[in-house]
């Protein structure tokens, strides 16, 4: 396959495309200078509008791009519902995870009942206050990193004069727990409708660092090294500078003496406007009654979430305080209080912050999200923050319940899982997972009421308790509750609570739990509004112990509550499979596991994957099956990892389109992404969309990295062993000799193997491919990969199901090339030109045979070499360039060096067919080099067709039957023999002596019985003159395995119609003799030259080019070169769609291709005009129903089509098709016992046939015998259009038949054109015209 590009597309794609979010903010004013507030200590006073200040006690982080783009993207609550309650808007969200804080969104208890209420405010502040945080998700890039943001609602702000658009302001302080470093973000985003954009002049200047970035507005601030305990505000604030609207961005860190101003943004408000314009002030709006133009809440919030880009965390120990407070700005929207002065001003008066006189302990407008943080309240209307279940509900006038509760307990194993509800019972719509110390302890805080809480581990009883003061649970060991929740271990004692076995040291590691006898338990189904998950199925944290996890169950999950509606919203699947996050940990093995599981495009960006290894160093993932859905595995940091022994397939569940485009988190299913060094990655099997990456970016910094690690061991043999924690790692994943790198199914042959530059350091310098596939003493035969297989085009619709079964039994052709190529190029140049000497003195097929066909000695060579490897050989007397071989996929693999994968086709609307195919060309042994042309059969690409159809009717080209109500003696929709032959000079050619006597005229039957009856009728119907029909029939035993077919009626019936008197011989071969029935045709062809030696062959099959390689293509060049050697002029269909895809392949540039006409009829069935054949209000298999033409993609541009009276435009590169074109609609056709009326170009190949032999039978050679034409296409292009040589032959077509909603009037130029090629024939002109060139030609030859 050709090279592909990694689609990263980041969160706000999603956002921009679901809620319109577009612009970008280019227009700022950035300061080298922090601006900082005077004072040095917090107080309840806005630090907005103070004069700069500058500080050198504090550590502060220099700031170069660090991170990827989802951490500086703080995205708004994914649902826009657009939903209220009578009258007061409801909340989004329902259940964890959610942004787990303070809410509040004008919302109030009133008499037992919620009442909305409106507030304006021009300031927010809110106060953090961590004593101890602990946090943990490896879904994300930040797994110990969180998101605190205030979030406000900015109204009435005025845009070019126009007061009333609406912002949504975030400041966010980003903070790792790891390293202790916490960095100011703020994001701007236009609320002001559902298709809100921010154009570049929406914003006047901003003093931060801004980022520029569509759709939204992002500036960077300060980072802070601050460890806990310590104390953050931050700080919202709106006011005016010289008449526009300004907003704030504030904070204060009193630890460290930090406080200030990180970006300040101007709108610009008065562009446009009179000089004395000032703009009414914007304010900060809070409404429960009434929702923002986009369909979410004006609200206020301050909230603990995930660390960017719609991300969750889970929160593992926490103890701390929130609140939320705000200036009110009165209860009038017009008439708000005036706001502070700008900077450098003087001094506000004092202004006291309020609390939020009602809260939730929640955000709903927010996208990040926790779970793991239990809050409660005091009566100071501070949030209270433990590590508890995330249970969501109101606080301070909201709810009824004052008092708050506090739960003790421990939990044994202490790394088993707790979840709590409200009530007396788990609901799995309404719960919260409680974190437990290494210990197993608990201790959180909640609203005084009723709980049940439910302790679960695998492999234990589970135990349900209704929570108390102090509740203690021990969950005894149970080996028949099988696997059903995670395997969790944060330390290396844990390790032994979800084992079968083992002590942890290197000879007796751990044994993972395995024994899984139904579904993990939905509580831990648990996703965000982005998808984000909160648990894996194992989950290891800082574990160092030899842990081995072996044939490991799936971890299935079944959704249920809000997950499964999210799920069926989203059109996904009801279920998923949960993976593995292996983080900070070393002697991890994962071995001889079936691993999948999806992850929703939402989180592209984000190191995902079935397998994550975050910081893990000495592990071992081997002889693993992964069924990619879009990442498999992903190695981030750590060393010394080996990657063995693995199968990566792609998912048969992403061929659905709809799951293909929700999962896209790469652009195509990934099997490896490695962002580590010094990892060994060999005896792998690729077989996913992409293989392998390893950029050169860091994903958790966004900054240069380089990454080196080893794609291969070197070459040794099978039976070498290396030792990996403890598993002795031998043989070859193909079933070959040696050992080195991998197996590549896209591998292009060069070496190192880097997946076309994805892994951008180093790859694999020993692939299997050529490792170990190739057979001794070969060589690649190149020209043998579908085309199908290696067009970019088509790439986006093959889906790779992994290899072959390996037991089918399959038949494939080894088609043998000619001997002394270049001579018999020169001869059939000299015997086919008027010029020449040898002119028209052919060859037979027996003189052919002796003088170009591999000796019998080579050929039986070929047969015993094949036959000694075990497979069952046989050739055809007729055919001697054609051994069939037959055995199973595995004998083929091995004995051409080659892999055979199940494909699925998966083209819009296609036929979805799943096929076999190799995608690498094959072997041979070097002694058969130049004599194996051709392996056919290792593909059965033809089985893929752009729609749904009987693939048995391919060969057909007939289409539009009717079968009744025909007036058969000619109409306007009928086209007969007589008024066809009338019109092209065929009647009187007859006329003229010339009706195909003495001609033999072959007919490619290609697997169908022709029924002598039905063309009787049709010859009797017509008053045709019954020529002498010959049915050959190639079965072995003389049965013919298919029924009666229409086309070889029509084919023999409309030749003989055309030359009466001649000798039609109908071949047929059966598809089943060879296995597949393109094989047909080509020993149909070598029957006709080896054995009847015909003057015209006439095929209406056609084998499109988009299905075959060039060496497929070669065949024809074989077949036509003899031919024409033999005087034998072979007419093909071009096929019957308009598609360059469906141009036949077969038309080389000794065969004459054969193009459609579409005829205007009269009343009477008399033509009276022609147009080139287009009807694209129908299909043809996918393609629109027309006259096949268009450029080769394998044949060469021959000389006559360019240096002849006729020349094809220069925009047809390769070789040009058709030649010439022949009634192909309305054309009537008996079949069994009735009439009919069909369209294709295998009405127009007969005629055409049919014609040429009436024109031959004027030819006599020196022996009397009729003659044969051979190698026509350079008279026919020499002709001209003119009377040059006596008349006219060609009718010019120039424009295309009118179809519905055609643009223009359908005109495709002067002279040749790819619907007609030259145009139709005048025959009996043609026969002149051939006359007079062929003997002017001779003659000048001659110097007279």
């Amino acid at each position: 396959m050709l090279s592909k590009r990694i689609m990263i597309i980041t969160i706000l794609v999603v956002i921009v495309s679901v809620v319109g979010f577009m612009g970008i903010n280019f227009a700022h004013t950035p300061v080298n200078t922090a601006i900082v507030p005077k004072t040095s200590s917090v107080k309840s006073t806005s630090p907005v509008n103070q004069a700069p200040a500058t500080t050198s006690s504090i550590k502060v982080t220099p700031q170069p791009m660090k991170k990827q783009i989802n951490n500086y993207l703080y995205l708004p609550a994914k649902v826009h519902r657009f939903v209220m309650d009578n009258g007061v808007v409801e909340l989004l969200y329902t259940q964890s995870p959610a942004p787990m804080g303070i809410g509040f969104f004008g919302l109030e208890n009133k008499n037992g009942q919620l009442m909305g209420s409106n507030y304006y405010a021009y300031s927010f502040s809110a106060t953090v206050n961590l004593t101890n945080l602990s946090v943990f998700n490896l879904a994300n890039d930040g797994p110990n990193s969180i998101s605190i943001q205030l979030n406000t609602v900015l109204d009435n702000t005025t845009i070019l004069g126009t007061s009333n658009y609406t912002y949504w302001t975030q400041n966010v302080a980003f903070y790792s727990v790891r390293t202790h470093e916490l960095e100011f973000i703020d994001n701007i985003w236009n609320f002001s409708s559902p298709t809100a954009v921010m154009t570049p002049n929406t914003i006047l200047n901003s003093t931060g660092q801004v980022l520029p970035y569509p759709g939204v507005h992002i500036a960077i601030g300060p980072t802070y090294y601050l460890p806990t305990p310590f104390t953050l505000t931050l700080y919202l604030n709106t006011s005016e500078i010289n008449g526009n609207n300004v907003v704030y961005f504030n904070y204060s860190i009193p630890q460290i003496g930090a406080e200030g101003t990180y970006d300040r943004v101007t709108f610009n408000s008065t562009y446009g406007m009179p000089p004395a314009y000032k703009a009414p002030y914007s304010y900060f709006r809070v409404s429960g009654t009434q929702l923002t133009p986009l369909g979410l809440l004006y609200d206020a919030e301050i909230m603990i979430g995930g660390p960017g880009g719609g991300s969750t965390t889970t929160i593992m120990g926490i103890n701390g305080t929130m609140s939320l407070k705000y200036i009110p700005a009165g209860q009038s929207r017009v008439t708000p209080p005036p706001p502070p002065p700008p900077p450098n001003g003087p001094a506000s008066p004092q202004m006291d912050y309020v609390n939020v006189p009602s809260a939730f302990d929640f955000g709903t407008d927010t996208g990040e999200t926790s779970i793991g943080v239990a809050v409660a309240w005091n009566s100071n209307d501070q949030a209270i923050l433990t590590p508890g279940p995330s249970l969501l509900y109101g606080m301070w006038n909201v709810s009824a319940t004052t008092e708050m509760e506090q739960f003790q307990g421990s939990v044994s194993p202490s790394n088993a899982f707790l979840f709590v509800s409200p009530g007396n019972v788990i609901n799995y719509s309404q719960n919260g997972y409680v974190p437990l110390t290494q210990s197993g302890t608990y201790n959180f805080w909640l609203p005084e009421g009723q709980y049940a809480a439910l302790a679960l581990l695998s492999d234990h009883s589970p135990q349900a308790q209704i929570l108390n003061g102090m509740n203690s649970f021990v969950l005894p060991v149970d080996m028949s509750a099988g696997v059903y929740t995670p395997l969790f271990a944060m330390n290396n004692a844990q390790l032994a609570n979800i084992s079968m076995s083992g002590a942890g040291t290197a000879k007796d590691p751990y044994v993972l739990y395995n024994n899984e006898y139904g579904y993990i338990s939905p509580l831990f189904g648990q996703i965000n509004d982005y998808s984000f998950p909160q648990f894996a199925g194992v989950m290891l944290l800082g574990t160092s112990s030899y842990v081995v996890g072996s044939d490991m169950p799936m971890f299935q999950i079944i959704y249920q509550g809000s997950d499964l509606a999210y799920a069926e919203f989203e059109g996904i699947l009801p279920y998923n499979y949960l993976g593995y996050w292996i983080y900070n940990s070393s002697h991890v093995v994962v071995r001889q596991s079936e691993i999948t599981g999806w992850f929703f495009t939402d989180d592209s960006g984000f190191p995902l994957a079935n397998i994550i290894l975050w910081n893990t160093s000495d592990s071992l993932i081997a002889s693993n099956y992964f069924l990619s859905m879009d990442s498999s595995l992903l190695i981030f940091g750590g060393s010394n990892n080996t990657v063995w022994g693995n199968y990566f397939f792609n998912s048969p569940l992403i061929a659905n389109p709809s799951l293909y485009a929700a999962w896209n988190l790469w652009g195509e299913a990934l099997g490896l992404a490695v962002y580590s060094s010094n990892n060994t990655i060999y005896n792998n099997f690729f077989a996913t969309q992409l293989t392998a990456i390893s950029p050169s970016t860091s994903i958790y910094t966004g900054n240069p990295a380089v990454y080196t690690n080893i794609w291969n061991i070197s070459k040794e043999p099978v039976n070498y062993v290396r030792i990996v924690d403890g598993f002795k790692l031998s043989g070859s994943i193909i079933g070959g000799k040696y050992q080195g790198g991998n197996y590549w199914y896209n591998f292009n042959g060069t070496i190192p193997y880097n997946n076309n530059g994805m892994i951008e350091y180093g790859g694999d310098y020993e692939p299997l491919n050529v490792l170990d596939l190739a057979p001794p003493k070969s060589v690649l035969l190149n020209g043998n990969t579908p085309y199908l297989m290696t067009s970019p085009y088509f790439s986006p619709y093959l889906l790779n199901l992994g290899p072959a079964n390996q037991s089918t039994v399959i038949n494939v052709t080894l088609y043998l090339n000619f001997t002394h190529i270049q001579a018999l190029e020169q001869f059939v140049s000299q015997v086919n030109s008027p010029n020449s000497p040898e002119f028209r003195h052919y060859l037979s097929p027996s003189q052919f045979e002796s003088m170009y066909y591999p000796s019998s000695s080579v050929i039986n060579s070929i047969e015993n070499y094949y036959e000694k490897l075990g497979f069952k050989v046989w050739s055809y007397w007729y055919a001697p360039l054609v051994i069939v071989l037959q055995g199973n996929v595995s004998m083929f693999e091995h004995a051409f060096g080659t892999m055979l994968f199940e494909y699925m086709f998966t083209y819009p609307g296609g036929d979805g067919a799943v096929f076999m195919t190799n995608t690498a060309n094959p072997y041979i042994p070097i002694e058969f080099k130049g004599v194996i042309m051709h392996v056919y059969g290792l593909s059965y690409s033809s089985d893929a067709l752009l729609s749904t159809v009987n693939k048995h009717e391919l060969k057909t080209e007939v289409s539009t039957v009717k079968l009744s109500g025909l007036n058969l003696n000619g109409s306007k929709d009928l086209l007969t023999p007589i008024n066809l032959a009338n019109f092209y000079g065929v009647s009187a050619l007859e006329e003229s002596g010339l009706t195909g006597a003495g001609i033999k005229i072959g007919i490619l039957g290609v697997g169908e019985s022709a029924n002598i009856s039905a063309i009787d009728n049709f010859w009797n119907q017509y008053g045709i003159h019954h020529p002498t029909v010959k049915f050959v029939n190639l079965t072995p035993n003389g049965l013919n395995p298919y029924p009666e077919g229409v086309e070889a009626d029509l084919d023999v019936e409309w030749s003989g119609a055309m030359a009466p008197n001649s000798t039609i011989y109908d071949v047929m071969q059966p598809f089943n003799l060879t296995g597949i029935g393109d094989n047909a045709v080509n020993i149909e062809l070598y029957y006709m030259l080896n054995v009847v030696h015909p003057q015209v062959i006439s095929g209406s099959w056609a084998e499109l080019q988009f299905h075959h390689d060039s060496g497929f293509a070669k065949i024809y060049d074989l077949i036509g070169l003899q031919a024409a050697a033999e005087g034998t002029t072979i007419f093909l269909g071009s096929a019957d769609s308009h598609s360059i895809f469906y141009l036949t392949v077969m038309a080389s540039q000794y065969i004459v291709s054969v193009g459609g006409v579409y005829p205007i009829l009269n009343s009477k069935g008399a033509i009276i005009g022609q147009y080139g054949w287009y009807q694209p209000e129908y299909s043809w298999y996918g393609g629109p129903v027309g006259s096949g033409g268009g450029n080769s993609f394998f044949f060469a541009r021959p000389v006559y089509q360019s240096a002849e009276m006729i020349v094809v435009p220069s925009t047809f590169t390769n070789r040009g098709q058709p030649d010439i074109a022949m009634p192909a609609a309305k054309m009537v056709f008996a079949y069994k016992n009735f009439f009919g009326v069909a369209g294709g170009t295998s009405f127009a190949t007969p005629i055409s046939a049919g014609i040429f032999a009436d024109i031959e039978q004027g030819y006599m050679n020196n022996f009397g015998t009729f003659g044969y034409l051979g190698w026509v296409q350079p008279a026919l292009y020499e002709l001209g259009y003119s009377n040059l040589f006596g008349a006219q032959a060609y009718y010019q077509i120039n424009y295309v038949q009118p179809y519905p909603g055609m643009v223009g009037n359908g005109y495709l130029g002067q002279g040749w054109n790819d619907f007609v090629g030259i145009g139709s024939i005048n025959a009996y002109n043609l026969s002149i015209d051939l006359s007079n060139y062929y003997s002017a030609t001779y003659l000048i030859g001659q110097g007279l």
